[in-house]
């Protein structure tokens, strides 16, 4: 039993590093673990255990299959669409940000984004640093646009 002790002192140890790093692969795998130890009988908890160790090194496609096999397919829905709603939301303030700025750029030289990356992208604008700025924001902007609607697709 003390093997069990053990590994529940390093699953909060865990939980709260992942905690302070944000990191949302590792907020995941310890939100699905977290909501198992409340759900799973003690024979459940034992084969998750197991399988747990076992999955130790595997990235996370596997873990949730794993996770998926002894019957946890709704949780770890569940939390990956929670994970992905949580960076849509973070994703969107970052947009709307950017949109600000972006905006201060076109009214201060009346154009739009898109045409001051095209004529900066065919040398038409020159060396200025705001053009470098303008342009940089307007390809995160771009970048993110991509990245919410593929978190979109997978909303479900």
């Amino acid at each position: 039993m003390n093997d069990y002790a053990d590994s529940f002192q390093h699953f909060l140890e865990g939980f709260d590093q992942a905690i302070q790093e944000s990191n949302p692969l590792k907020l995941l795998n310890y939100s699905i673990k977290s909501e198992f130890l409340q759900l799973l009988s003690l024979e459940s908890l034992m084969k998750f255990y197991h399988l747990e160790q076992e999955a130790y090194y595997m990235d996370i496609e596997v873990k949730i299959e794993a996770l998926k096999q002894i019957g946890a397919k709704a949780l770890v829905d569940r939390t990956l669409n929670k994970i992905i709603q949580s960076e849509l939301y973070q994703l969107m303030q970052v947009q709307g940000n950017l949109r600000r700025e972006l905006a201060q750029f076109e009214r201060r030289y009346r154009i739009s984004s898109e045409e001051c990356w095209n004529r900066f992208e065919a040398g038409e604008l020159g060396d200025d640093a705001d053009y470098f700025e303008w342009t940089g924001l307007y390809e995160i902007y771009q970048a993110n646009e991509v990245t919410l609607q593929r978190l979109k697709v997978h909303l479900k």
